[in-house]
């Protein structure tokens, strides 16, 4: 393959991770080469095609190789039972995704280092068109398992799926809906979390207010999650027995003596 140029890496793999995706791209490519002479005798074109898109497929869902194998590339019984045996190892898909999910979630972290702190970019940043938006498929950066409630919506909204979550039957949320407002306010993020225990259900929710970089947490940021807070904690109709309520303003820097105006 390498000498027809069709092989589809360049450099040797510099870590684990690049290293057992090669030993798996190679297994496989060889069986596909050895196993089927309508690849071997392909044309160079079609041969890079195939080694190219096998390689995206090891290195985005090692999972889906098998189906390229056996549904596209129709691989015989017996070499696809046997490519079967390394695919189908637990801990080589979960390496290749594990270790793709580090790498970009670190490539995510040192744009966000960037867009917050760096001082000519920081000045540009606006809180809901750039930061809210590039904040919000990432919900991980605030906590394993919180996963995206509401996004830029009124507390109203917030108490709609809220209740949605407790199971509340939908004719009796719209009767709740029509009672008191629960607030025109508009929190950035609600993330959720959901703990099953044999006492029954219970959940976390995660209330966040962004700022954006220029922005310096001072008395009206904090006035402005505290409204949030005392909003849903007079409101009846969000539980407060099973679920837990947590309340953030972010910012990257907090104006000085403003410490004491808030708790943990």
């Amino acid at each position: 393959m390498k000498e027809k140029d069709v092989y589809p890496y360049e450099a040797e793999p510099q870590t684990d991770l690049e290293r057992l995706e090669r030993t798996t791209f190679d297994a496989c490519a060889t069986t596909v080469i050895n196993s089927l002479p309508s690849v071997a005798k392909a044309s160079k074109d079609t041969q890079l095609l195939i080694l190219s898109l096998m390689k995206e497929a090891i290195e985005a869902n090692p999972n889906t190789v098998k189906k390229l194998l056996q549904e596209v590339l129709r691989l015989p019984e017996k070499e696809m039972q046997d490519l079967s045996d390394i695919l189908d190892r637990v801990s080589l898909g979960n390496l290749i995704k594990m270790g793709k999910m580090v790498l970009d979630r670190l490539a995510f972290l040192a744009e966000l280092e960037s867009v917050v702190y760096d001082a000519d970019l920081a000045r540009h940043v606006l809180e809901r068109r750039h930061l809210h938006k590039f904040l919000e498929p990432d919900t991980w950066i605030f906590g394993e398992g919180y996963a995206l409630g509401t996004s830029d919506e009124s507390l109203n909204a917030v108490l709609k799926h809220h209740l949605g979550l407790l199971g509340t039957d939908p004719k009796q949320i719209e009767l709740l809906m029509d009672a008191a407002s629960a607030g025109d306010d508009i929190p950035d993020l609600v993330l959720g979390k959901q703990f099953r225990s044999a006492a029954g259900d219970s959940y976390e929710h995660l209330v966040i207010e962004l700022k954006r970089p220029s922005v310096k947490i001072g008395q009206d940021e904090i006035s402005q999650i505290t409204r949030y807070a005392t909003a849903i904690q007079s409101d009846s109709r969000f539980d407060k027995t099973k679920t837990k309520w947590i309340f953030y303003v972010i910012s990257s820097e907090i104006e000085a003596g403003t410490e004491s105006l808030y708790a943990d």
